[in-house]
């Protein structure tokens, strides 16, 4: 777990990151858009709770073509993490 972050601090651990975890059950919201911004791709599951789904980034990602990003469940989290990392070395 990271301790919160300024601006500044997000953006440099960001600026060396392959990509970004989402928070779950409650997504990042704006974290998650700060990151895109900075072209940090976002990996996200679907939330299994209606309140949840009020700040869930996969509705942003997927509006923006980024549907790979999305997930449904915590093994597809950990296998496209897995891909990722994979293509990335």
């Amino acid at each position: 777990m990271v301790p919160r972050l300024s601006m500044l601090e997000y953006m440099n651990v960001a600026s060396v990151a392959d990509f970004a975890l989402d928070s779950f059950p409650v997504s990042g919201g704006v974290t998650t858009l700060h990151a895109l911004w900075m072209g940090l791709p976002v990996l996200t599951m679907t939330p299994n709770t209606p309140i949840a789904m009020q700040t869930y980034s996969g509705n942003t990602l997927r509006l923006v073509g980024l549907d790979e990003c999305v997930t449904t469940s915590h093994q597809e989290v950990v296998a496209r993490a897995a891909e990722w990392i994979q293509i990335r070395r």
